[in-house]
């Protein structure tokens, strides 16, 4: 009995942090300050179903969101001018995250009982990346977004984060369709 109001109080507070961040992200792509908001609401509470779930690097990652959001916040006060990074900044970038999902993955499964350690490495790397390039107003984060959504559905379906699960699919959608809405910028 006990048990299962645990897990009712889990899957509650799963899915209030699984609408916040969605309203995070609509609002964020409909370009409203109020995104901000659910930017730290969100992070806030999916880091506690998280660590329950010793997924170690993704706690963590909310937390990184919950600061990015102030930076976005700052970026956005002055307008929503949207710019874009040129091939070889990217290939810089992907280069560095890969180095790090290497380093953060060994140190996790060396160090910690963190379940699926390179998997949460690279979500986490490369959400953080994709977080900071979003918050910076750069139009490819959306690019970022589409292959880190897509591989958070298999992470959270092997935790049986179900709410999660939709939650990432429903970001995969709003990721490509942020990507087209805002144009391919040259």
């Amino acid at each position: 009995m006990i048990a299962e109001k645990s897990n009712y109080k889990d899957q509650t507070l799963e899915l209030i942090a699984v609408t916040s961040n969605l309203l995070f992200t609509f609002l964020y792509i409909k370009q409203s300050s109020w995104a901000f908001f659910f930017g730290v609401l969100g992070p806030l509470l999916l880091a506690l179903v998280l660590r329950k779930k010793r997924l170690i690097a993704e706690t963590a990652l909310q937390g990184a969101y919950i600061v990015l959001t102030f930076l976005g916040l700052a970026n956005t006060s002055m307008g929503w001018n949207i710019s874009s990074l040129n091939v070889l900044d990217h290939f810089c970038i992907v280069v560095s995250g890969v180095g790090s999902v290497l380093i953060l993955g060994f140190l996790l499964k060396k160090y910690s009982n963190a379940d699926l350690p390179y998997l949460d490495s690279f979500t986490t790397v490369f959400a953080l990346i994709a977080t900071f390039l979003m918050m910076c107003l750069i139009h490819e984060a959306w690019l970022y977004w589409i292959i880190i959504n897509g591989v958070s559905v298999v992470l959270y379906l092997n935790k049986k984060l179900y709410f999660g699960v939709l939650m990432f699919l429903i970001y995969l959608f709003m990721s490509v369709d942020a990507y087209f809405r805002f144009g391919i910028l040259t």
